[in-house]
C-alpha cells in the first residue's frame, strides 16, 4: 500500500490529478484532468529488495494485461531498503505492453504459472537475473501520463 502513496506523490508532483482507490479495485489509482473525460488507470506493482529482488505476476495476471486498453498503465517500484534509506524507482509503461512481455516469455519450467520482472541491466538492482527484465527506457518515465496534466 506505501507504494500507491508514492506513485501518488510523484504525479501530484507533476501536476498530473490522482486519486487512490479503494482496495477492491483492480487497479490503485486513477488519474485525470477535472474539465476532461479522458482518465486513466494505474496498477501498482511493488518489491521489497529485502525480501525478493524482482517483481513477481502470475500468468493469468499478465493474459489478463495484454488485453488492457491504451489508457491502462502499470507502475512498477523498487522500494529500495530501508536499511540503506534508499529512495524508490519507478518503471512506468501501458499495461498491455508489460502483459505481452509476460505472455510471451516461455519460462524453463512450463508449468510455472508465476512471471517474474527484474530491474533493467543498467540499474545494477539484480545483476545476476537471467530472466525477464523492465526496459530501461521505461526507468522514471513520468511523461507517459503528460496527457493528464492539468495544466502545463
Amino acid at each position: 500500500m506505501l507504494e500507491n502513496f508514492y506513485v501518488a506523490t510523484e504525479l501530484s508532483k507533476r501536476n498530473i490529478p490522482n486519486s487512490l482507490l479503494p482496495e477492491n479495485f483492480d487497479d490503485d489509482l486513477i488519474i485525470g484532468k477535472k474539465s476532461s473525460a479522458k482518465l486513466g488507470w494505474i496498477q501498482v506493482k511493488a518489491c521489497y529488495p529485502d525480501r525478493s529482488k524482482t517483481f513477481r505476476v502470475g500468468i493469468d495476471e499478465c493474459e489478463k494485461r495484454a488485453r488492457a486498453e491504451k489508457n491502462e498503465y502499470v507502475a512498477f517500484v523498487w522500494l529500495g531498503s530501508p536499511k540503506g534509506n534508499d529512495r524508490p524507482i519507478y518503471w512506468i509503461t501501458h499495461k498491455a505492453e508489460a502483459g505481452r512481455i509476460g505472455v510471451e516469455y516461455k519460462p524453463k519450467n512450463p508449468n510455472n504459472k508465476e512471471r517474474r520482472f527484474a530491474p533493467d541491466v543498467d540499474s545494477t538492482l539484480n545483476p545476476t537475473w537471467k530472466g525477464m527484465r523492465l526496459r530501461r527506457e521505461r526507468s522514471n518515465s513520468w511523461d507517459i501520463f503528460g496527457k493528464y496534466k492539468a495544466y502545463a
